[in-house]
């Protein structure tokens, strides 16, 4: 059985004696909090449906720790589509994408081909200023081999100053390709694939969707949510500051070692041989999930729920 069962008293108990400890460090973590929202509201604008250049009224700042008032002046954007295909790769190619801002989204097909696509967006304080950081702005597609292929989003550092530009990426892959996807500030998405995932997201949610494969996933702010997955070997995910939802298929067997160091955790799976049990104001849930099994699913987050559910 799980640790413990959903709905008891004994739960109830549990999380009412941490309520207040949860509370006390999720007021601690506000601040890190807001930092979070205010750079995701620094990068993600609301996206133009105009090829006019947008731009947005004057805002006053006080910045008292600076000894004064700083102005923003207006921000005017550009922005332009970058498209790429590499013709004739491996079934099993190796896809490594880097992307420094914005969203990442990687889908499965039955071609034999990688189509890249990117909004591209970049602002200054005239019309040139933003053509001209927004030229500064690099999409590369790099084909080493049939079996291997880099996508890169980046710009140089001093664009990120006031406001940073963004690259949204969406490369479609054969479903066997191999995928490995590291996000600076950006949420990533992977879908529909039968191979291995890794993904990294520095801020930003990651979320992966029916993927038949080994997962390594990690978000240091922001959630992990992976659906429909059918696991086929060793895998990691973790969530710093966010909760890890993990569903996985069929009737798996595999070895279990779940930790939250501030949260709880609550799995549909029944998990024998329980080494650990609940370490205020954490969890711990270490066993077995299925019999003889042969793989691992190690689960890690430092502030937030871990949950384990059954799909189909």
């Amino acid at each position: 059985m799980s640790e413990f069962a959903e709905g008891t008293p004994e739960e109830g108990a549990r999380k009412n004696r941490t309520a207040v400890i949860i509370v006390v460090v999720a007021l601690a973590l506000l601040l890190l909090c807001c930092c979070s929202v205010a750079i995701g509201a620094a990068i993600y604008a609301p996206r133009v449906t105009t090829s006019s250049p947008q731009v947005f009224p004057p805002r006053f700042n006080l910045w008292p720790f600076r000894g004064g008032v700083e102005i923003a002046y207006p921000s005017v954007e550009a922005k332009h589509s970058f498209e790429r295909r590499v013709e004739s790769v491996d079934a099993d190619v190796a896809v490594t994408i880097n992307n420094q801002v914005g969203e990442v989204h990687v889908v499965g097909t039955d071609a034999s081909t990688i189509e890249v696509s990117a909004d591209i967006r970049a602002y200054g304080t005239s019309t040139a200023d933003a053509q001209a950081a927004l030229d500064r702005v690099e999409v590369t597609v790099t084909r080493t081999s049939a079996g291997k292929v880099a996508v890169r989003g980046s710009f140089p550092a001093t664009l990120s100053e006031g406001r940073s530009p963004v690259v949204d990426l969406t490369i479609e892959v054969p479903r066997q390709a191999r995928v490995e996807v590291t996000a600076n500030v950006g949420a990533v998405f992977v879908d529909d694939l039968t191979s291995d995932v890794t993904a990294t997201s520095n801020v930003g949610e990651v979320r992966v969707n029916g993927v038949e494969g080994a997962l390594h996933l990690r978000a240091n702010v922001g959630e992990v949510l992976v659906t429909d997955w059918t696991m086929t070997g060793d895998s990691e995910i973790r969530g710093d500051v966010g909760r890890v939802r993990v569903t996985v298929n069929d009737a798996p067997s595999f070895r279990l070692d779940a930790e939250a160091t501030i949260g709880d955790i609550d799995s549909q799976f029944d998990v024998s041989g329980t080494q650990e049990r609940r370490r205020v104001p954490g969890d711990r849930l270490v066993g077995t999930v299925g019999d003889n099994p042969t793989m691992e699913l190690v689960l890690r987050t430092g502030t937030g729920a871990i949950e384990l559910r059954r799909g189909r």
